[in-house]
């Protein structure tokens, strides 16, 4: 035990381990150590690194630095690791345990962050960090952040490879957050409840978003205050890229939209989202959100619906904003009891706001019906849509359908049977249910009372009878989050992507042909066959229709290329990504991302054509009856490919053509004269050459 110290540091060498330095050998892994009441100032490098401990408790300690290269604390192979009542002045308190040996014995690590107080030293830096925690190799098994207070960071959590935990981070105050509140990747699930993210600061900011999770199956997003104060710059209160889940019972204020999504279908039900700069909600490319009722057995419940979406967009700026804009997307309205309106009047302001949906590249209509729709025009919403889309909004209502508790309860439980959520049901009732509405609700009850066997069962059945009409969506959704939730093999997510690019191909509306292919190339990262599923977004990227596209699939290759090993090959693929003029990180490149919606191109700074030439090995391989080759060229140039036998004889020209610089990709069908063995394909351009080998199976 450390108690009652106090160390100020003058001079600490930048090879010193730590100021306190608890690394134990293997040995002694069933140790116990505590620090107590103690205070460390100055430090350059580390303050405590622990590693190789049982328990490790650290309570009622003073971190005070403003070295921009110190780190609070370094720590691995602890299996249980609390940190309370403790204030830190660093830039950044990190938990480094990425890239250490896989073959080091399995520690599962708990690690616990209550009551603390972190504060940013008053320097100038950008890239400052308050949690940062990076979970490879799974050794992570829980991760709470509870009733901690974080005040001007640029970002507060930095959560990276969530893989099969699911976080809770609840009763925190992030304050004064100059990019993100909280920043998450590549997970099964994360609980963020009962949070406050306020700032008004412009410093450093090409953007702010409260909560960005990307690669998130299912995560749950609930009773969050979410406000910019006078501030009028790019950013989301609640921002999903690739994620579904829950948004429920959160206020958003003063971001430029509410809620962005990117590829994202959640549920999203009773928030109260007002005054956001352009939007409510953005709904980008191949979304569906729900915002619909969600029946439960024979019980309506707020997961979805109830929303005030309302008095979005600047007055100041004309034509006027609206307050849910769709594009390549689609979104569940009907009966949804939502409020969508803007009464808002003030002509010298152009405050007139037209629209209250708007969008493009919207081929289905959609439906709304049960929705209130403001005081204008006698609550009539006729003339209000935006001239792209067409909105079916008979049975209207003639005022706010306002949420009162019912006598059913619903208990949202994590993975140890602990309560986190209690919702109740609501006292309206649908008084006939069609046939998909009834097998919805039977197969949600089984959903939420986490039989997913019996879930999946009956949401495949809904895709049998009903999986070419887009109400089949949710259904095409919950497997692939169920998938995730019970963990599934490899091989299984293989499976499920081959199933939901068999289901794309019978399909009509591009909507649903977009969100089935997407969910299949999600799959392929939850394989691991990571090469693969760059190949697709990168195919997504050159083909994109619109930059919405291609910017929530550059997204995806960034967030997919954390759980890429960095000397590897695909991670040297990678990195061209991440080499801009002046930014180096995940975060970094991310927030100018995000800063370039609304532009007409992605943001000049950031590279996407890649830095050198490389030719891919084909996937599947072995392979029959077909194969993918793929290959990358920093310049346009002449492509030839071509077939080799075994002898170095040529067979045929696979390709012939001139492409851009950029990455491409081309299937190859095998020859019906050609007999199974070892080929060679050569991919031949005006200054690169390069070979590889394929076998093809009869």
């Amino acid at each position: 035990m450390i108690e009652n110290s106090k160390f100020n540091i003058h001079n600490q060498s930048n090879n010193l381990s730590g100021i306190i330095n608890l690394n134990l050998s293997d040995n002694y892994n069933d140790s116990d150590a505590m620090i107590i009441n103690t205070e460390i100032n100055g430090f350059k490098n580390i303050s405590i690194a622990a590693y190789n401990l049982r328990n490790l408790t650290i309570g009622g300690c003073s971190f005070i630095t403003n070295n921009l290269t110190a780190i609070a604390m370094d720590s691995k192979e602890i299996s249980d690791l609390i940190i309370s009542d403790s204030y830190f002045r660093v830039p950044k308190i990190y938990n480094t345990i990425r890239w250490i040996d896989e073959n080091l014995s399995f520690r599962g690590e708990s690690i616990k962050f209550v009551n603390c107080t972190f504060v940013y030293p008053d320097i100038l830096e950008q890239n400052s960090t308050a949690i940062a925690i990076e979970n490879n190799y799974n050794r992570i098994s829980s991760l709470i952040i509870e009733n901690c207070s974080f005040t001007g960071y640029n970002e507060c959590v930095y959560l990276l490879n969530l893989n099969n935990i699911n976080p809770l981070i609840r009763n925190n105050s992030f304050i004064d957050f100059k990019s993100f509140g909280i920043n998450a990747t590549n997970g099964r699930g994360l609980r963020i409840i009962n949070n406050q993210f306020i700032s008004s600061s412009q410093a450093f900011s090409l953007q702010k978003t409260g909560i960005f999770l990307s690669q998130i199956s299912y995560p749950h997003i609930i009773s969050n205050n979410l406000s910019l104060q006078g501030l009028n710059i790019p950013g989301a209160g609640i921002s999903l890229v690739s994620s579904n889940g829950e948004i429920r019972g959160n206020n958003i204020s003063g971001f430029k939209y509410g809620i962005e999504l990117g590829s994202s279908s959640p549920n999203i039900g009773a928030n109260v989202i007002t005054s956001n700069t352009e939007n409510g909600i953005y709904v980008g490319a191949y979304s569906n959100p729900n915002l619909s009722y969600t029946i439960i057995n024979d019980d309506v419940y707020p997961l979805s619906g109830y929303n005030t979406i309302r008095e979005n967009g600047l007055c100041n700026f004309f034509p006027s904003y609206s307050e849910i804009y769709l594009t390549n997307s689609n979104i569940q309205l009907k009966g949804g009891c939502n409020t969508i309106a803007d009464d808002r009047e003030d002509p010298a302001l152009h405050c007139n706001h037209l629209y209250l949906i708007d969008g493009d590249h919207i081929e289905e209509t959609i439906y709304a019906a049960e929705n209130y729709w403001g005081e204008i025009n006698n609550h009539n919403p006729e003339g209000r849509f935006g001239e792209n889309i067409t909105v079916e909004y008979e049975g209207y209502l003639n005022e706010p359908c306002n949420y009162s508790s019912g006598s059913e309860i619903l208990l949202l439980t994590d993975q140890n049977g602990e309560v986190f959520d209690t919702v109740y049901s609501s006292m309206n009732n649908i008084s006939q249910l069609s046939d998909i509405e009834t097998r919805y609700a039977m197969a949600n009850s089984y959903f939420y009372a986490k039989e997913f066997n019996q879930a999946r069962y009956r949401y495949e059945n809904i895709i049998d009878l009903y999986g070419t009409i887009k109400n089949s969506l949710k259904a095409y959704l919950r497997l692939y989050e169920i998938a995730t939730l019970i963990n599934s093999t490899p091989d299984e997510f293989n499976q499920l992507h081959q199933f939901y690019l068999m289901k794309a191909s019978i399909q009509t509306d591009s909507v649903m042909i977009g969100v089935l292919k997407h969910l299949s190339s999600l799959c392929i990262v939850w394989s691991k066959n990571y090469e693969e599923a760059l190949a697709r977004f990168e195919n997504d990227i050159q083909t994109a229709s619109n930059n919405d596209i291609a910017l929530y699939r550059l997204i995806d290759i960034l967030t997919t290329s954390l759980l890429i090993e960095p000397d590897s090959l695909v991670g040297k693929r990678v990195s061209g990504y991440l080499a801009t003029a002046k930014n180096s990180s995940y975060s970094e490149v991310i927030s100018e991302l995000l800063s370039t919606r609304g532009k007409s191109a992605l943001n000049e700074k950031i590279k996407i054509i890649p830095e050198k030439f490389i030719l891919y090995q084909n996937y599947p391989n072995p392979f029959n009856p077909s194969t993918k080759i793929s290959w990358q060229m920093p310049v346009s140039s002449r492509v030839t490919i071509k077939l080799f036998d075994i002898l170095g004889r040529e067979i045929e020209t696979i390709i012939d053509g001139y492409y851009k610089a950029g990455f491409h990709s081309t299937f190859y069908i095998i020859n019906s004269t050609l007999p199974s063995g070892v080929y060679f394909y050569q991919l031949q351009t005006d200054n690169f050459r390069a070979a590889k080998k394929m076998v093809m199976l009869r």
